[in-house]
Formats: C-alpha cells, structure tokens, sequence
C-alpha cells in the first residue's frame, strides 16, 4: 500500500512543497511547488496564506500527511551538557536550564529537544520557538486547510536526510542559504551535533564574508563546547545558492582548510527514488520539502514541535473518527469476551452441580447407611480406607500375612525364564491353588521344591500333572497349605 506524504517548507520569503508516495521499495515524486516571493515586506501573511490554498487545492490529495518546515531564524538554538540520558527527566529539567540563556520567559515558548548519543558525554540541541509564532503558523495552516503532524525548523530535516542516505565524511557542515538568513548544520560521525542560523546581505561581497564569519564562529563555539577538533571536509549546500562566488577560496583563506563546496540534490543521492526527471526540478529550492517529506516517511527521530500540546489536540482532531471507531470496536470486543466468560462460566457450574449429583447417588448406593452426607467425595474416601483395611490378613495366620505377600513371596520364587503360564489362582482361608502349563514335568517339580521354604506354607503338594491335548504342554495343579510362618 503506498503512502501519500506532502513535505512543504516554509521560508522567509518563499514556499516550497513536495507531493511525494512510498511504497515499499520505491519513493515517487508526484508533483511539486516553489513560489518565491519577491516583495516579500508587503503582506507577506496573506501571500504565504494564498499559496498554501493553492497547494492545498492542487496538491493535499485525501488521506496524505504533511510535514512542514518552518524558518530555523525564528527557532532559538542552545548546546548542552547533560548528566542522564532519560528523556522524560530531560524534560523536567531542561526549561529551568535554558531560563537564563533565551531572551524570553521559558512559559513562553515552547521546547524541543535532540539528543547527540555518539558523543563521549550526553549532550543536547535544545530548540525553542515563541507560543505566538507557532500559533500563528498553525492558524494560517488551518485556514489553508492544512494540519500537518510535523512541525520542525529548517536544517534538521535535510540534515539528517543527508546522514541516513549519503556517505558523509567523519566531519562535514550542511549549510541552507536563504536570502537573508542561513542555517549552518555540523555533523560528526554521522551526527548532527548543532544548528545555526544567522543573517546574511542578500548580495555582494559581503553575503560571502559575513558567512565565512558565521562559519568560523560555529566551528569555533563546535570545538569547545565538544572538545575537540573540527575540520570540515565538505560544505553541502542548498537553499539560494546564487551569489556566492568566492565562497570556497575565502573560506580557504579565512580557515586555512580545503573544504569542498558541494551543491547537493536530494533526489539524486538516494537509490530508491524512482527516476522521473524534470527539467525544470530546482534541487535547492525543494531539498528542504524533499527532506520533510522522507523524514515523516522514514520515522526519523528529531525536532519536532508537534509533541507540544498543541500537536496534541491537532492529532485529536485529524484522527478523531478513527479513534471513536477504533475505541468502540475494541469495547464490543471485551463485551463479547466478558458475555463468554460469563456464559462459559454458567456452563461450568451447571455441570459441576450435575457431577456432584452423581457422586452423591453413587455414594448413597455403595453406603446405603449413610444418613448425613456434607462431601460425598471425602466421605467416600474415608469409607474405603476403613473398607480397605478389613480383611486383607488371612484369620488362621499371624503378624497380619495379607494375601498380597503370599503372591509376593510366589511370585519372586518362580524364575523369570521359566516356562511356565499361570492361569488361575484360588486362595482361601487355610489353603491355595495355581493351575498352568509348562513344558515337562521337571519343570512342575522344581516349582514345588523352591515354593516349600515359603514361610506361609505347612505343605506343597502337585495335585494333578498331565499332558494336554496337543501332546505340547503339561497341564498341572499345585495346592499348598497356609500356616503361620
């Protein structure tokens, strides 16, 4: 089943979106938007505002998730230091360590934050967006007819996107290029360890030297808040990458290190995007909703806004149907299941009073005498042991002989590999019988003689021996006379 997934990126003074399905084995680019707008000053809500209704006319097909992102220079960033690594204690204690480090009460703002889990020690990129800024998103979203269920800043989409799908060198920076701002992602081992935006001229030399600027202080401020070196091997750009001639030799002059310019295209660099090249595709301008798109797709853990209460009750909202839906089929299903056990439960004791019943009636017939019966089954029990032990011991004979060590002692005296077949045994109060065949008459005789020494018996004697029928076997009785032993 493909998943329709709808990336938009809102810049300062453009807006780009990207409708994109998954399948299992392939990312499809369906269509796409970029508008810029060049007076962006004059009524730059209501521009922003129309264009999002045509995207949502043309673009937002039914069941499709959104996933925005939002400009990173309304987005407050901090670097910190750690001692746990449990999410939910870091969200107890992280608003009262930024209280001394943003420029606004922490009650106002909302907060976000992504671990570095590679890093030697726990460190944070804690993100911080103004109430108001977010809620007027969100309503110019919503009187677009759009609810996205992912709001982050620009830089953490893209840089991570670049992680997961490329072969980023030990140490590289991401840099997204506005008109007049710019994002600067570090990444070591594979890792986003901070954002950065800044301003930038929209043009001229000093577009150039202002972010070599901003690029010195990041790997400066880098390098102490980690401790260690940062030399960047590449740069990876998007964004407005025009009028930044020079960039790679001033940088080389300003830092004194080699780094490769590389204007990336997002598309390209991952293998199981299906090919539907477009000449007019702009990669800088739609990275970022390319980025937002696959990271919603993919499920990558990172800033995101809407885990604040207002993604709460947006979420409630986009999915209330299928929640009362889903709420009231598992109801009716633990309503059956509780009628079952209920109904199973009747059966059980029907039958079991049915079962007592029965042991009663047999109870009442095998002890007729019985007046009183309150458990049959322990009753019955204790009737057999008293039954049980009557009569087992042979009158004429002392020290309680029973019957069983009689059997007992003839039974061991007679070998295993002899021939012989007993069929019937008679015992009675002073004497017993066995009857059988046997090969020969030897073999009658030798029974005899080892059944003498028995304790129990006054006289063995073989009453009769004689050959069958068949002319095969010899038919014999042997009676012995009980005594005390």
């Amino acid at each position: 089943m493909q998943k329709s997934v709808l990336g938009i990126d809102l810049g300062e003074d453009y807006l780009s979106a990207v409708l994109m399905k998954n399948s299992l084995k392939t990312n499809r680019i369906v269509d796409y938007r970029y508008i810029s707008f060049d007076n962006f000053e004059q009524d730059i809500e209501q521009k922003f505002l129309d264009a999002l209704k045509g995207i949502r006319k043309s673009l937002l097909l039914k069941n499709t998730v959104v996933s925005i992102s939002i400009p990173a220079e309304r987005v407050f960033f901090r670097s910190l230091k750690v001692p746990f690594k449990n999410r939910n204690k870091i969200r107890q204690i992280l608003p009262y360590e930024l209280e001394t480090e943003l420029p606004l009460p922490v009650e106002n703002l909302l907060v976000d934050f992504l671990q570095v889990a590679r890093m030697k020690e726990q460190f944070l990129i804690a993100a911080a967006i103004e109430k108001n800024y977010y809620k007027t998103i969100l309503d110019m979203l919503a009187n677009s007819g759009i609810e996205p269920v992912r709001v982050t800043p620009t830089g953490s989409d893209i840089g991570y996107c670049l992680i997961h799908f490329m072969q980023l060198p030990e140490q590289a920076l991401i840099l997204h290029a506005g008109r007049f701002s710019a994002t600067l992602v570090s990444v070591m081992a594979q890792e986003i360890t901070s954002i950065r935006p800044f301003r930038i001229p929209p043009g001229g030399s000093a577009r150039v030297k202002t972010l070599c600027r901003g690029i010195y202080q990041t790997i400066i401020a880098l390098e102490e808040m980690h401790s260690t070196s940062f030399s960047p091997e590449c740069i990876l750009m998007t964004g407005s990458t025009e009028n930044f001639e020079g960039l790679e030799t001033a940088l080389k002059k300003r830092l004194d290190i080699p780094i490769r310019i590389h204007e990336t295209d997002l598309v390209r660099e991952i293998e199981n995007f299906q090919d539907t090249y477009d000449p007019k595709w702009s990669a800088p301008h739609l990275n970022n909703a390319v980025a937002s798109a696959l990271a919603q797709i993919y499920g990558y853990r990172e800033l995101n806004f809407k885990t604040n209460p207002f993604g709460t009750k947006t979420f409630w909202r986009n999915h209330k149907a299928s929640l009362i839906k889903t709420g009231s089929l598992a109801v009716a299903v633990f309503l059956i299941f509780l009628m079952n056990m209920l109904i199973g439960n009747c059966l059980m004791e029907k039958r079991l009073a049915q079962l007592e019943g029965k042991i009663e009636s047999i109870f009442r017939s095998a002890f007729p005498d019985t007046s009183r019966i309150e458990d049959a089954v322990l009753q019955m029990q204790i009737k057999l042991r008293e039954a049980g032990g009557k009569d087992t011991a042979f009158p004429g004979l002392q020290n309680n002989i029973r019957a069983i060590d009689i059997l007992n002692e003839i039974s061991k005296r007679i070998p295993e590999n002899a021939d012989v077949k007993l069929d019937q045994l008679i015992l009675g109060k002073e004497s017993l019988q066995f009857s059988g065949n046997t090969g020969n008459f030897n073999t009658i005789n030798d029974i005899q003689s080892r059944l003498e020494p028995v304790p129990f018996f006054k006289k063995v004697m073989i009453s009769t021996a004689s050959v069958d029928r068949s002319g095969k076997q010899v038919r014999f009785k042997i009676n012995a006379d009980l005594g005390n032993p």
